[in-house]
């Protein structure tokens, strides 16, 4: 430690002992001693009822920026008693700037944090930041009243967790039996006969990941009348994830219960009332399929970005973040369709039936590195089993 950057480590007639046992430098001089905090900092609980923190720039890479270093108190009185270019010293008084107290069994437990802002660099299509990440949870543990600390502990912020995971990326569009998506449609149960009107349960979801901290969120979802879900005819379910307003009987959402699932932020639930396809000219029903179709995007939630879409009232606007604005106009490719079409049966009035479709799920691949903060955008491709 360059002499201009040493703080003191106890007072002027510490001995080596007692400076190495505080984790601290001792250095013979010329005609004097001197003890003082070394590279790794420091924590120490005192005896008179405060926490001494020092922190390095060097405790991070890339280094930290000391000026952004600040306790949960801000207060005037919370600021740091000593800084150098290269260290930050906080002396804390219990009961001040933040500092909790509990009783856990016999002793007394007084916590705090330390936290680094980060600088935001906010543009027209995303936000970065490139300093590191800093919060310090800090712990002094007393006996009691003795006002002699038995230990201290320091707990760091964990790791994110993964954003992504390599290989292909699975979804699924399915029909439940009911409302309760306890039980589905298996392939030896097709066809299903439905009258008109009766609802069809449907469900898209994210397969073989483990990834809590992402989210399924649906684009569009739409029928046609073929497996093609480019076809140009076709009737809309949901736009930008909500319900299509233009429909006299409108998709209700479904909540996702998070009982019984690992992961329940990959699943999303709706619920369409059973139609067929009218010809324009003659309009009579056709006697062909109705397949289902959703496409999708994955989402990484942050403080820009929640991944939450809040549906619009009659009369009122939807609301939309403007990350996920900007990841819709990209790309509409991430599409899953269902595992069987809708056949209007002539021999059968108001009924449809649900076949199988040799499609039962689509595939995605990742195309792009995803990076903690941003929306993952996926693409499509199909693969015929």
């Amino acid at each position: 430690v360059a002499p201009a950057d040493q703080i003191p480590c106890g007072n002027d007639s510490i001995s080596r002992q007692e400076c190495e046992r505080k984790g601290c430098c001792y250095e013979l001089g010329g005609q004097a001693s001197s003890c003082f905090y070394g590279l790794s900092g420091a924590v120490e609980c005192t005896k008179d009822g405060h926490v001494l923190i020092v922190l390095t720039k060097k405790m991070t890479v890339p280094p930290l920026d000391l000026d952004s270093v600040h306790l949960l108190d801000e207060g005037p009185n919370c600021k740091p008693v000593n800084k150098t270019e290269s260290f930050i010293l906080f002396k804390i008084p219990f009961g001040t700037c933040g500092t909790t107290s509990r009783v856990a069994g016999s002793y007394v437990l007084y916590e705090n944090e330390i936290i680094a802002d980060r600088n935001i660099i906010r543009g027209p299509s995303g936000s970065i930041t490139r300093d590191s990440t800093l919060r310090i949870h800090i712990q002094c543990r007393y006996m009691g009243r003795d006002s002699l600390p038995l230990n201290v502990q320091v707990f760091t912020l964990a790791p994110p967790l993964p954003v992504t995971e390599p290989g292909p990326l699975h979804l699924e569009l399915r029909i439940s039996k009911g409302e309760s998506y306890g039980a589905y449609y298996h392939v030896s149960e097709y066809p299903v006969v439905k009258n008109l009107r009766e609802p069809v349960f449907l469900e898209v979801r994210l397969l073989n990941r483990t990834d809590p901290s992402i989210v399924l969120m649906l684009d569009d979802c739409w029928a046609t009348p073929t497996p093609n879900p480019l076809d140009k005819l076709m009737w809309k379910i949901l736009v930008d994830g909500c319900p299509y307003t233009e429909d006299n009987y409108r998709t209700r959402l479904q909540n996702v219960d998070a009982s019984g699932l690992k992961f329940p932020f990959h699943y999303k639930r709706f619920i369409v009332k059973t139609f067929a396809f009218v010809d324009s000219a003659t309009e009579q029903p056709f006697k062909g399929q109705v397949y289902f179709h959703c496409s999708a995007l994955v989402c990484h939630p942050s403080a820009s970005e929640p991944c939450t879409m809040k549906c619009a009232t009659v009369g009122s606007r939807r609301q939309r973040s403007v990350d996920l604005q900007m990841l819709e106009q990209q790309s509409r490719q991430a599409i899953v369709t269902s595992e069987g079409p809708v056949i209007f049966k002539e021999n059968l009035e108001n009924t449809i039936r649900i076949y199988p479709f040799s499609g039962a799920a689509a595939f995605v691949m990742i195309l792009a590195l995803c990076t903690v903060g941003i929306a993952v955008i996926c693409k499509v491709k199909r693969q015929n089993q």
